[in-house]
């Protein structure tokens, strides 16, 4: 697997000089995999056999511990072992009465003492304002070599544009995000907290049922994630993004 091993500083101190950018590009296609990941087949995969710990297990309430997409369950089941760790007292409280081995902390505050192989963080940096406090205590949480495995909504995304366009004006998305990322700001972020973005991959969406207009939308989309709509990169058709860092020597 190629690694993201220098830095745009190589080229040149100014983050805007047109050659650090066209280098940057170029990594940034080396380690792109894809734009159709099944991102639950994928975390499974990585974290088996491999001690790790799962934030935001919760994902908003414990009623998604029913749901058979609920990521926490898929990773406890393909792990060695599992920590889940969510700030929501209550419903870790009613996670843990059905056996879940879970804790209510605030990572972004402080690390806990476990060291593990795999960090799983799945669509919770866009909620979290203190990125850095994130970043750093997760590393302290991963052994030499370890991954930080990452998921979060696109910016990019085409249907974020087009429902800003219809709309004929701002027309909010999910009300409590407070952040966007996209691969050069996870790039950057790793390499300020010793990490290298390893791999990121467009995520495969899960069906959504609509009428006429969101069917003939979502197989646009599916046509963009495959490259086969000329001129628009792939990556656009994709409404999640998922991010490996691999945790190095600072």
């Amino acid at each position: 697997m190629i690694e993201m091993t220098e830095h745009w500083k190589n080229k040149s101190k100014d983050p805007n000089a047109i050659d650090s950018r066209i280098a940057m590009k170029g990594i940034l296609e080396k380690i792109m995999n894809g734009a159709s990941l099944d991102r639950i087949k994928y975390i499974k995969d990585v974290v088996k056999g491999r001690r790790t710990l799962d934030i935001g297990c919760v994902e908003h309430d414990a009623s998604h511990q029913t749901k058979a997409e609920w990521l926490h369950e898929h990773i406890v089941n393909s792990a060695s072992s599992c920590l889940g760790l969510d700030i929501l007292e209550s419903d870790i409280q009613s996670l843990r009465s059905k056996g879940y081995n879970v804790l209510c902390h605030d990572i972004t505050n402080a690390p806990i003492k476990e060291k593990f192989e795999v960090i799983v963080c799945g669509e919770i940096v866009e909620h979290i304002g203190n990125i850095d406090g994130l970043l750093q205590n997760c590393r302290q949480c991963l052994e030499l070599g370890g991954r930080l495995i990452l998921s979060t909504p696109y910016p990019w995304f085409i249907g974020v544009s087009l429902r800003h366009m219809l709309a004929r004006g701002y027309l909010p998305g999910s009300l409590d995000h407070v952040a966007w990322y996209d691969p050069v700001n996870f790039s950057e972020l790793a390499a300020r907290h010793g990490y290298v973005l390893e791999m990121y991959a467009g995520i495969e969406p899960r069906h959504v049922v609509g009428g006429w207009k969101r069917n003939a939308f979502e197989a646009f989309c599916a046509l963009v994630r495959k490259g086969s709509i000329p001129l628009i990169a792939p990556l656009i058709g994709c409404r999640s993004v998922l991010y490996v860092l691999k945790c190095t020597d600072l």
